[in-house]
């Protein structure tokens, strides 16, 4: 089977308005104080719907084969409410399908998904490592519309949350380039509480690694920009050799799949990665999905 390397990935967020400002506007419901108390100082907004974004700032590369397209709110973007209520022709909208008549790319082939939610760029690097690792594709680009509706509240008050509109790429390949994908895996917690959340995530890091290196070996382990203080007792708890504390949290707030790539190109840019030595990524999404990646730099 083929090996699977990320050529290039990155983010694009809507303009930062501070949690004052978004107070103002009426986007957080109520006192912002336990948005502070979690290191969140601002939120972008996008001022177009995700589609639109994706349409207008992502050129797909010419290598492309296949598309895995990710959309976290399907209303916005996959349906038109526009024109006669009774024809339904008129109610369809692919964005994937707009996205690659948008670059003249009817070449590629597509696969559309969701209920992903924060998981989602994961999510599609999983099904593009294995369409690369069975020789159906060498080159699959992936990308995340993470843009909320209009108008929506920007906090989300039990999960101690303040979310950006971004949207997100990634690109895979079996071309060797700067990062090796060594292993993807995912679990389903159903419950939901943060001792489940946490046993589920000890779990799939200990599958994650196996065969590869213990996690005690991790170098990094990056986490999404929510529940620092949760993902810091995993740590400790679980006894991890590991750096683990940086995160874009204050510029980005939680950017949903945005936190992956942000979060690993800060590692980069900090020189945190050794040559050899194994990093993974976690993310958490609301319908139950915990998903992880274990990669090394080469």
């Amino acid at each position: 089977m083929a090996d699977v390397y990320i050529r290039n990935m990155g983010f694009l967020t809507g303009e930062a308005e501070s949690i004052k400002e978004l107070s103002a506007a009426g986007l957080i419901s109520g006192d912002s104080g336990y948005l502070e108390a979690e290191s969140y100082r601002q939120a972008c907004i996008s001022k177009i719907c995700g589609a639109e974004f994706i349409k207008q700032s992502i050129t797909i590369p010419a290598q492309t084969e296949a598309l895995i397209y990710c959309t976290t709110f399907p209303g916005d973007g996959c349906i038109s409410c526009d024109g006669d209520a009774k024809k339904t022709e008129e109610k369809l909208l692919y964005a994937a399908e707009d996205y690659l008549k948008s670059n003249g790319r009817e070449d590629v082939s597509y696969v559309g998904i969701t209920q992903q939610g924060c998981t989602g760029l994961i999510s599609t690097a999983d099904l593009a490592y294995m369409k690369i690792r069975l020789g159906r594709n060498k080159n699959v680009f992936c990308v995340c519309d993470d843009v909320l509706p209009q108008g929506s509240l920007r906090d989300i008050r039990v999960g101690k949350m303040l979310l950006s509109d971004t949207v997100s790429y990634m690109e895979l390949t079996s071309e060797p380039s700067k990062f090796i994908v060594l292993n993807l895996l995912e679990k389903s917690v159903i419950g939901k509480s943060f001792f489940q959340i946490a046993a589920c995530t000890e779990m799939l890091l200990k599958d994650l690694c196996s065969g590869y290196c213990s996690i005690n070996e991790l170098e990094n382990l990056i986490f999404p920009n929510h529940w620092r203080g949760i993902w810091s007792s995993f740590v400790q708890h679980n006894h991890l050799d590991c750096h683990y504390e940086e995160s874009t949290i204050e510029e980005l707030a939680h950017g949903l799949s945005a936190d992956i790539p942000s979060n690993i190109l800060m590692y980069e840019k900090n020189g945190r990665f050794t040559g050899g030595r194994k990093q993974a990524v976690i993310s958490y999404g609301y319908g139950g999905h915990l998903r992880a990646m274990l990669f090394e730099a080469v």
